[in-house]
């Protein structure tokens, strides 16, 4: 009996490793001001790193307002009740893309979302072109980053990193020697273009994921939300208080009855729509006009949603229709917003 009690409590100590609790703190940097989070258990970290407003600088407004509706008369109906792009592009949305020890969640964002377009094509000519080296080379060029160097660490602004896809295109991966020198640009990629979304009005939100297949939020997180921090797929960010954790960037890839589908640090989960509400929208509690932590919400159009072979995306437009619905999309957006 007592060999058999050994033997099962042998047989447990694995799994009652796995379950040892974890112990997650967070610093920033008092230099680069990117936000660490890090288990003291595992030694495992996670990073944030949408970079903040400078003084003297107002970042864009992300709300539409009422002008939206307008549009709506152009499309041949409403987007659907759910959508989840999500799953063509697993596992590839699994990996972090260096989100783990860099800042770099803009880049990561920004790269999960593209890869998205390319496997939603209903008929793919290729396989995803990129990776955590794609994520690196327009952290390096678009964010400042210099490879082995932690003080360019810095983190990044969505709107110019972005910018800088719409300019020259996503990146190929970076070879293995991490050739600063490599050509890892083509001019392919492109986005067309970006413009500010309402996170207060969810059927603008919906038919941005349901048009272009993405919509990237940039904001502050409560603490609740990294207390700890998603370890797996299915997590739920709702409301929890005050955000007081600077800077994170998410793509949203689709969205159901409870909220938006996201993925971030490779982990697919949830906000909630009165979380992208509460936290979308500028932060009433600043008072500071020239040093604003407003949040970003864009919607991005890339012509990698088109499949080259059907000459449609998977909604069913062709790019000319989706190119005119996005020129719509600006229009409307446009003075409402204020670019820094």
């Amino acid at each position: 009996m007592k060999r058999l009690a050994l033997a099962f409590l042998l047989a447990l100590a694995p799994a009652l490793a796995g379950a040892q609790e974890h112990n997650w703190t967070h610093s920033t940097d008092p230099v680069t001001h990117v936000v660490t989070y890090t288990d003291s258990v595992t030694g495992k970290t996670l990073k944030l790193g949408r970079r903040e407003p400078t003084p003297g600088t107002v970042k864009p407004q992300s709300k539409a307002g009422g002008i939206f509706a307008p549009l709506l008369s152009g499309l041949p109906g409403p987007p659907p009740a759910t959508l989840d792009y999500t799953p063509a592009a697993i596992p590839f949305l699994y990996d972090p893309m260096d989100n783990l020890t860099l800042g770099d969640c803009v880049p990561a964002a920004i790269i999960h979302a593209g890869g998205t377009f390319i496997a939603n094509q209903s008929q793919p000519a290729t396989g995803i072109p990129f990776d955590d080296g794609s994520a690196l080379a327009l952290y390096e060029k678009a964010c400042g980053y210099v490879y082995g160097n932690p003080a360019t660490d810095t983190g990044c602004y969505p709107d110019v990193a972005i910018q800088y896809v719409v300019d020259h295109g996503l990146p190929t991966p970076r070879p293995y020697n991490n050739d600063p020198n490599a050509q890892l640009w083509t001019g392919a990629h492109k986005f067309v273009g970006y413009t500010s979304i309402d996170p207060t009005n969810q059927l603008e939100v919906e038919t941005s994921v349901w048009l272009f297949e993405n919509v990237f939020v940039g904001f502050d997180l409560p603490d609740a939300w990294m207390d700890p921090p998603p370890s797996g797929n299915g997590f739920v960010w709702d409301v929890a208080g005050l955000p007081d954790l600077l800077g994170h960037e998410v793509p949203i890839l689709g969205y159901n009855s409870q909220g938006v589908i996201i993925d971030t640090w490779g982990y697919i989960g949830t906000i909630t729509w009165a979380a992208l509400a509460y936290y979308g929208v500028p932060e009433p509690w600043v008072f500071d006009p020239q040093f604003d932590t407003a949040p970003e919400v864009y919607t991005v159009y890339s012509p990698d949603v088109v499949s080259p072979t059907t000459g449609k995306a998977p909604n069913g437009f062709t790019a000319a229709q989706l190119k005119a619905y996005f020129a719509a999309f600006v229009a409307a957006n446009a003075a409402s917003v204020t670019k820094h």
